[in-house]
Formats: C-alpha cells, sequence, structure tokens
C-alpha cells in the first residue's frame, strides 16, 4: 500500500484551474474570430459562386422555354415596369393599412404589420398548402 497515490481532494489556491490550460490566450481571441469569420466568408462565397455556375449552366437550360422567356426580357417597357411595380407595393401597403384598421388604434405600427404581411406572403407562396401556414404564421407573428 505504500505505492498509492494521494488523493487530491481540493485544489491549492496557486494552481490555475484545470480548463485555463486549454484556453487561448485572451489577445488571441479577436485575432482568432477574424481569421475563421475571414475563412468562413471565403467558403461560403466559394459555395454561393459553384452553386450559380451549375445552376446557370445546367439547372435554367434543363427547364423549357427559358431561352425564349430571356429573349422576351428584353421587350419589355421600362416605365410599365417601374409602374407595375409601385401599384404592387401601393397594394401590399394598403393591404397592410386594411389588417391595421382591423386591430386597436396603434396596436402594431405600419412597417412591422408590412414585415409580417410580406413573411406571411413568401410562406404562403412557398410552402405546400401555404395558406395554412400563412395563416398561422401571421396569426402568431
Amino acid at each position: 500500500m505504500s505505492d498509492a497515490v494521494p488523493v487530491r481532494t481540493s485544489r491549492d489556491p496557486q494552481d490555475p484551474p484545470p480548463d485555463v490550460a486549454a484556453r487561448p490566450e485572451a489577445s488571441d481571441a479577436p485575432a482568432r474570430a477574424t481569421e475563421s469569420a475571414t475563412r468562413r466568408n471565403v467558403k461560403r462565397s466559394i459555395k454561393l459562386i459553384a452553386f450559380l455556375f451549375v445552376f446557370i449552366y445546367f439547372g435554367l437550360p434543363a427547364i423549357g422555354g427559358v431561352g425564349r422567356a430571356i429573349d422576351e426580357l428584353s421587350d419589355i417597357r421600362p416605365e410599365f415596369l417601374v409602374i407595375g411595380l409601385a401599384l404592387q407595393a401601393a397594394s401590399w401597403i394598403c393591404y397592410s393599412q386594411m389588417t391595421r384598421a382591423a386591430l386597436p388604434a396603434h396596436a402594431i405600427p405600419l412597417m412591422r404589420l408590412w414585415r409580417i404581411q410580406m413573411s406571411t406572403k413568401a410562406l404562403t407562396n412557398v410552402v405546400p398548402a401555404g395558406s395554412a401556414a400563412g395563416s398561422a404564421l401571421g396569426y402568431r407573428l
């Protein structure tokens, strides 16, 4: 029994905590965070460029009639495009105002209500059976 190593039950106040040795120096933290953020941004950019390349050169040609549609886009009159976009934005604002009229006075600011309307519209267009999901999202928000 003389070979037994004594079990240390308490830590000496002079010893650093056990996890301090594993921690990097505090002065290195901002440099490492910047380096990892930069590396993350570069990786994300490379992935995005690769995706767009594959989508443009392999995905779009697989969809029938894309070439003809792109040619027809050159025939659009810019003034009608601007008028159409302005009227669409005005209709979204009017719809938000209509929803705001159904709520108590000054309950939700107009821009927040507009963002809620846009969120529900996007969800409705993306999710199958989106009307139910969009209505539920609008109610929750």
